[in-house]
């Protein structure tokens, strides 16, 4: 495997592939779960299976796509070499043995292979981050897309590494009646997932698009209020009253918006006149993120009223986030930093076609699902499951499908700062 690319080295496409791949593969697995188990997100309560497929879910599939996605972004769309190839390889063989162990501890809570699933999942992370700091000290000029980056790692830290000492049991009494499970994967979604979804859209999207947007303070006005509001919003779910969670959500809300807002000046400046599937997909999964935090605005509402939240809301609110979030954001970056490999042939073009038609295929799916989890339906939540297993299946065998001919020919696109 050749490339012309100075900033991509052959043996450097293999971490990042080797991630984006188990990231899809991972996806797989979480949808035939449901679709061969429906129930175990319509049950009263969250049982050990629950939390598997949350596992596999947060830490499988989005923790992997955004680890694969931030190693591929780093040369292609910043210009920089990756600081170290073989600390990836370290990483992926971490992550894979820590989402192992925290798999078969889902099932037994009480089990201390939990704390060490959690360990090794830090060990990976500590891994990424100093990887991705140390290249990403060669950016010529640090922008809000870099920034945005750097605030996902530090929240990965906390999620991750800070997060170990009460993965199980909290043993400092401050902690024990705090809802911490819940405020870390709260802090996982918004905080390292939705961030590096933000942060690689500004800056992939806008050389994909060859945009001519002019630099303004927008994204970084969005990056304060998003990141403030993360950052709120974890402690509040923590330790807050129902209130403050409100109050937090609304802050993150209006980050988002503004952020909206600037994504769709960089769409309106695009050189050419047609709008790719990628793009439209990429735009509705940010479209979809104020959907979400409505939802899940909801649910604390009915806590804060005095109703007990259902289970199935709560379910429902995270399908959301995870399946209509942040599964299309993630796939169509990788979908465009795809594109950057190669020069828009007919089969390129064709290629988008499939795309679109996976993607339909998936959001039927999470357009059944979702409101079949929240109603507690469990054909409707099954057939959606049946529509996301083909969908998910397609995105894998497209995206292997699109970087084939990027391992055989040159790169036709030199990274550039957008």
């Amino acid at each position: 495997m050749e490339t012309k690319n100075p900033n991509i080295k052959t043996d450097a496409i293999q971490g990042p592939m080797a991630f984006l791949v188990a990231s899809l593969v991972f996806l797989c697995l979480a949808s035939a779960w449901l679709a061969l188990r429906p129930g175990l997100l319509l049950d009263p309560k969250i049982g050990p299976e629950s939390i598997g497929w949350i596992y596999l879910s947060v830490y499988g599939f989005a923790l992997s796509g955004v680890y694969g996605l931030v190693y591929r972004s780093v040369p292609l769309a910043f210009g920089v070499t990756l600081y170290s190839t073989p600390f990836v390889i370290l990483h992926f063989a971490f992550h894979l043995i820590g989402l192992l162990i925290l798999g078969l501890a889902a099932f037994n809570p009480e089990s201390p292979n939990v704390v060490m699933g959690q360990t090794f999942l830090a060990c990976g992370a500590v891994t990424f981050i100093v990887n991705i700091s140390s290249s990403l000290k060669r950016e010529a000029r640090p922008d809000e897309s870099v920034a945005f980056l750097v605030t996902a790692m530090l929240w990965l830290g906390i999620m991750l590494v800070v997060g170990i000492p009460f993965a199980g049991s909290p043993f400092i009494k401050f902690f024990a009646n705090s809802m911490w499970g819940s405020a870390t994967l709260e802090l996982g979604i918004a905080g390292v997932i939705l961030n590096v979804i933000l942060g690689l859209a500004l800056r992939i999207s806008s050389m994909h698009l060859s945009s001519t947007v002019e630099r303004t303070n927008t994204p970084w006005f969005a990056f304060v209020l998003v990141n403030s509001g993360a950052a709120w919003l974890f402690a509040a779910t923590a330790f807050g009253p129902p209130a403050f969670v409100l109050f937090c959500l609304g802050i993150y809300m209006a980050g988002v918006l503004v952020y909206i807002a600037r994504f769709t000046s960089i769409l309106e400046h695009r050189a050419d006149w047609d709008l790719g599937w990628d793009s439209k997909i990429l735009y509705t999964a940010l479209w979809m993120i104020p959907v979400c935090l409505l939802m899940f605005g909801f649910t604390v509402w009915e806590r804060h009223i005095g109703n007990e939240p259902s289970v199935r809301s709560e379910s429902a609110t995270l399908v959301a986030f995870i399946l209509g979030a942040c599964v299309p954001g993630l796939i169509s970056l990788f979908f465009q930093s795809s594109l950057l490999l190669r020069q828009p042939t007919q089969e390129v073009r064709l290629s988008g076609q499939v795309l679109l038609a996976a993607f339909f295929n998936y959001a039927t799916g999470v357009l059944l699902l979702i409101p079949g989890i929240w109603l507690g339906i469990e054909k409707m939540a099954t057939l959606g499951a049946l529509f996301l297993t083909i969908g998910t299946l397609g995105f894998l065998f497209h995206f292997i499908y699109m970087f084939r001919p990027a391992t055989a020919d040159s790169i036709q696109r030199a990274p550039h700062a957008a």
